[in-house]
């Protein structure tokens, strides 16, 4: 049998059988590490958000399917088991993973029966096998920059093994050293250095290793080699007892291992502690035991290693990179995590001194240290002090008490605990954290607490650190050009100016205006990272020019959160300043748009109709000002702008920025005048988009309101409370938009809205004759909706309504009354009501011929096909929906094509043309594609499953149903979910899987209850009666079919009638009725006869 073997241990490495696999993406590669290394099950929705975080849960799915059907292609299906919600690597394969055989050889050594700081023959095997594995840092080289959930598991599980390695490289030190091999010993120290090459102890250990083994010039270079690296990196000198070996050795009073007594060895060696290398098995094995049950590359992992650690930080990762202080962060660490006694360290300085990201970088350095987790606790948010104790709760992920204050809960919580918490931003509840931080001193022992504030904390067994700006040069001319950098607030200038201009250089010209910039910015990062965004528009020197009045605005802060939105939006008027007036005017209508816009919208905003340009001419400007004022805001980064081959330009504010710019429109008191231009501007664009959205250009036209839509939705906002009859226009006008994009629910939602706010508004009055057609039209387009998604009563009521209106008119001839009629005709059909249809659909029809509408003509040729099919006249129906494709082609619908071969295949199928229908299906799915008709698409897979299960081909019908119903919850349309599930109840039954059935089955029934689809109710009730009648429950079965029964005869539904009453008769045979039995099926026979007869 195949062996799959995972090399995580450095770069990664799949193997089958001792031959190498690629994988040709990482997203490929990412799942199976992370299944490999939980050996859990999980949900695939929860896969989707972690490797595809940015996507919405469809395409996240999507994509992980994609990439999941390709591992399997590319190692074979073996090794993953999978179902429509969940996956896990199958739990019986052969996988061996490097990472779990080095955790086992670790286990086995630390349950073996000796105290931990004892050495062991035994143990130097698994522990040499254990570094062996180690050929580098977990998935070396390997990451994800889109998945920072994945990359934060990844740091956690590298951080963790190398935590094991070294505690591993440790012990083998120990060992090797006391059998007198130090030349092995030193080898295992060298390596263990290179882990952190600042860790003081390890060099000293090393330094003794050489001296034992008579390298006493080694010994001498190793201690050089430690000064250097902590006078580089740190500019600390070694410590005391590191300078005092080295004094010893140097003057060879180093006594030699053959002569050292076990305490001068222990004494030499006291820096090597051993960590402890893995948690201890439960079960009490014996090192041997635990030795036989290392994982061979053949095998599963034992189920008790298989479970993935959890974090051990709620540390950000940090998005840039962290320049200079390390003067600072090796200051932190002697104060708080080198000295015992102090357990608390206030960081503190202005606002904007770095006081949050050297905190961050200091916690971050130190994870390790503490085995119960490093947790930030961000306080800037809170104005109520009293949630003080409750957000760091939250933050720890404690469990709330039952009682007492949270302040108890807290201290409860941490009193055991190896901890250390970062209170960020404790200014403005000075007072409560400092009653909250002698609480924890006093009560938690091993907890240690990290502040930054702007002022001191002034408690007891407080420790301070006052966070001083990034150094600068005090003069340019007096250093060379190459020598600035090295100052940390150039390097932290430069770096950033960078970032928004990348071939940004600092030259002999403009150096001399750089220096000048972080001295007036005393060196206060946040100061200089705000100003070095400007390169972008101006000139080092123009930005040095206007410092005079900006340091007090961009640092000054007080304890309030709304001082600090003051600075974000002091920098914000810093580049309000630098606009023209023009600039200005054009700036504030922005604030309008949501979700971006395009140059005509933003024309559309200051070219209004002439009757304006005589009292509103400071809001007008020529076709060509505007596109001149919108580069210089694009130009001067208060506007974006997102170029994309082949599509038109669009632009956008920054959430921020629109904020701000809102706030200066109501200060000019234009918001009125600009919102009711943005309006116009978006239903003439609906205007002109609704007749063509059926048509040859009709996909280019949806993809343009989709782009828009969000602007849409802030039109017909602000039209329900100021223009009525603008807000029913625009919800009507997208009619098609609503249907062939999916959004049916939102439209129907619209319109029920409008018109509900048009019925407050218009009172008791009745409509004039310049308000019905806005209301007739909005009622069709709510109840075609509301028949789309099931809501048939409600639909037939609003249809109604809207007919009777354009009647009232004397349009009774009418495009709208036409169209009235077409839907009314359509929904009676599918309640059941063929002989009512009928009429109504005719009639349209001729209207439809009489106006030369050719789409309506064709919607009605397609639902009088619907009746032939529901009355068994396959062709008629087969006549008047080729006759309505050959329209639908004509007029370039290619909606409505789509739709009309999704008929035909129907026809196809019911005729028990498989081929044919099948091919038509998928004819029908690739034209819902390529026009985005999602809605649809998960009709279309259903049916298309219906045609492979049909054949036969069950593994292939549930991948079309489960992908329908992905369609359906994606959508949030239970019609589509119903229909799905009622499927995949269908090939359960199939299967024999009679359970499983019925599950589907009932959730099907519920779903279609809910949207009041009684047609399918009744089917599927049938079908619970089935699966009731073999599963032994007779009573069951015929409550389901009499239900059943009650729903269809009223509306004369021939299939699931006859159903209901054969099932009923398969009861009563079975209990002995014979007579009501052969009654019951008559009366079906009956049923049917009936009914063909019409």
């Amino acid at each position: 049998m195949a062996r799959l073997n995972l090399f995580l241990l450095g770069a990664p490495r799949v193997e089958i059988d001792d031959k190498v696999v690629e994988l040709s993406r990482r997203k490929i590669l990412a799942p199976l590490v992370y299944l490999a290394l939980t050996r859990q099950s999980h949900r695939r929705d929860t896969l989707a958000t972690l490797f595809w975080p940015e996507a919405d849960q469809r395409g996240a799915r999507a994509s992980l399917r994609r990439e999941l059907h390709i591992l399997n292609s590319t190692l074979g299906t073996q090794w993953l088991e999978t179902d429509r919600e969940t996956v896990t690597l199958a739990p019986n394969a052969p996988i061996w993973v490097d990472v779990e055989a080095f955790r086992a050889h670790l286990v086995a050594v630390r349950n073996h029966d000796h105290h931990a700081d004892e050495a062991c023959g035994a143990c130097l095997e698994p522990l040499t096998a254990a570094v062996t594995l180690y050929q580098g840092d977990f998935l070396a080289g390997f990451t994800l920059s889109d998945c920072p959930e994945f990359d934060d598991w990844q740091f956690i599980h590298a951080d963790e093994l190398r935590r094991d390695l070294g505690a591993a490289l440790a012990k083998l030190v120990q060992l090797h050293r006391e059998r007198g091999e130090y030349e092995s010993a030193i080898g295992y120290a060298r390596r263990w250095l290179a882990l952190d090459n600042l860790h003081e102890p390890v060099h000293r250990i090393i330094m003794t290793l050489c001296a034992q083994a008579g390298h006493f010039g080694a010994a001498l270079r190793q201690y050089e080699e430690c000064q250097r690296l902590l006078d580089e990196e740190l500019g600390v000198a070694p410590e005391a007892a590191t300078t005092a070996l080295f004094e010893t050795i140097r003057s060879r009073r180093f006594p030699a291992a053959e002569l050292m007594t076990r305490r001068q060895d222990d004494r030499m060696l006291g820096d090597l502690s051993i960590i402890p290398l893995a948690k201890p098995q439960d079960d009490g094995a014996t090192h041997e035991e635990a030795s036989r049950s290392l994982p061979e590359p053949s095998g599963a992992q034992p189920a008790n290693q298989q479970t993935i650690p959890a974090p051990h930080h709620n540390l950000p990762t940090a998005p840039t990179r962290f320049i200079g202080r390390a003067k600072e962060m090796a200051a932190i660490r002697q104060l708080l995590f080198a000295d015992p006694s102090c357990r608390l360290l206030t960081l503190f300085g202005p606002g904007g001194i770095g006081k949050t990201r050297l905190a961050l970088e200091a916690a971050t350095a130190e994870r390790a240290t503490f085995p119960d987790g490093v947790w930030l606790v961000e306080l800037a948010p809170l104005s109520d002090p009293t949630l003080v104790p409750q957000t760091i709760i939250s933050a720890l992920g404690a469990p709330e008490g039952a009682g007492g204050s949270t302040l108890a809960t807290l201290t409860n919580y941490l009193c055991t605990r190896q901890a250390l918490l970062v209170l960020d931003n404790c200014e403005h509840l000075i007072d409560t954290c400092a009653h909250l931080a002698d609480a924890l001193l006093r009560n938690c022992p091993q907890v240690r607490l990290l502040i930054t504030s702007r002022e001191i904390l002034g408690i007891g067994g407080e420790a301070t650190f006052q966070v001083p700006p990034l150094a600068f040069p005090q003069r340019a001319q007096l250093l060379a050009l190459d020598q600035l950098p090295h100052f940390e607030a150039v390097d932290l200038f430069l770096e950033r100016a960078r970032a928004v201009l990348p071939d940004f250089q600092m030259t002999a010209a403009n150096a001399v205006a750089i220096v000048q910039v972080c001295r007036w910015l005393d060196g206060i990062p946040l100061a200089l990272e705000l100003a070095a965004a400007r390169v972008r528009m101006l000139r080092v020197e123009q930005i040095a020019e206007r410092l005079d009045d900006r340091f007090r605005l961009l640092t000054s802060g007080s304890r309030t959160a709304r001082q600090r939105h003051q600075t974000l939006r002091a920098l914000i008027d810093w580049s309000y300043d630098l606009l023209t007036l023009e600039e200005r005017v054009i700036f504030h209508g922005l604030a309008v748009f949501a979700g971006g816009w395009t140059l005509a919208g933003a024309e559309a905003l200051y070219a209004p109709p002439a009757a304006e340009q005589r009292t509103e001419t400071a809001l007008s400007f020529a076709p060509f000002e505007v596109f001149d004022l919108l580069s210089q805001l694009v130009n001067k980064s208060l506007v974006m702008a997102d170029r994309r081959q082949g599509e038109e330009t669009r632009y956008r504010l920054l959430e921020t920025i629109r904020q701000y710019a809102q706030d200066k429109l109501l200060a000019a008191g234009n918001d009125t005048q600009i919102r009711k231009r943005h309006l116009a501007y978006y239903l003439a664009l609906t205007e002109a988009a609704a007749p063509q959205l059926r048509g040859p250009v009709g996909v280019a036209w949806l993809d343009q309101l989709e782009a828009e839509h969000d602007n849409l939705r802030v039109a017909f906002s602000w039209a329900l409370t100021h223009e009525i009859d603008a807000a029913l226009r625009l919800a009507a006008n997208l009619l098609w938009f609503w249907h062939i994009r999916g959004h049916k629910h939102e439209g129907r939602d619209w319109l029920h809205r409008a018109l509900t706010a048009e019925a407050q508004v218009r009172g008791v009055q009745p409509l004039t004759t310049a308000q019905t057609p806005s209301r007739a039209q909005a009622l069709y387009v709510a109840g075609f909706l509301a028949q789309m998604t099931a809501e048939l009563n409600r639909a037939y009521e609003l249809v109604e309504e809207s007919l009777a209106l354009w009647r009232l008119l004397g349009l009774a001839g009418s495009r709208g009354c036409a169209y009235a009629l077409a839907c009314l005709g359509a929904i009676a059909l599918e309640q059941g009501q063929p002989a009512q249809a009928k009429p109504q659909l005719e009639e349209a029809l001729a209207l439809f011929e009489q106006i030369d509408d050719l789409l309506g003509y064709a919607e009605t040729l397609s639902a009088l096909g619907n009746s032939a099919l529901a009355m068994g006249d396959y062709e008629q129906a087969q006549i008047l929906w080729e006759k309505q494709l050959s329209l639908r082609q004509q007029i370039g619908d290619r909606d409505g094509t789509a739709d009309t071969l999704s008929h035909l295949g129907t026809l196809a199928f019911w005729q028990g043309d498989f081929h044919r229908a099948r091919q038509l299906y998928e004819e029908s799915l690739a034209g819902f594609q390529g026009i985005g008709n999602r809605w649809a698409m998960g009709f279309t897979l259903c049916a298309l499953g219906e045609v492979l299960q049909a054949e036969g081909s069950y593994v292939e019908a549930v991948k079309r149903y489960q992908a329908g119903l992905a369609f359906g919850r994606d959508l949030g349309d239970n019609h589509v979910t119903a229909s799905a599930h009622y499927q995949l109840g269908r090939v359960a039954w199939a299967q024999g899987d009679s359970a499983g059935a019925a599950q589907s089955y009932r959730e099907a029934l519920r779903l279609m209850q809910t949207v009041g689809h009684f047609g399918g109710a009744a089917k599927t009730l049938c079908a619970l009666g089935e699966v009731a009648w073999v599963q032994g429950d007779r009573d069951q079965a015929v409550r389901h079919c009499e239900e059943a029964l009650s729903i269809s005869r009223p509306m004369h539904y021939q299939l699931a009638t006859g159903a209901a009453l054969y099932g009923l008769a398969k009861v009563a045979q079975q209990r002995g009725d014979t007579a009501r039995a052969i009654a019951l099926l008559q009366e079906a026979l009956t049923q049917e006869r009936t009914e063909a007869a019409k």
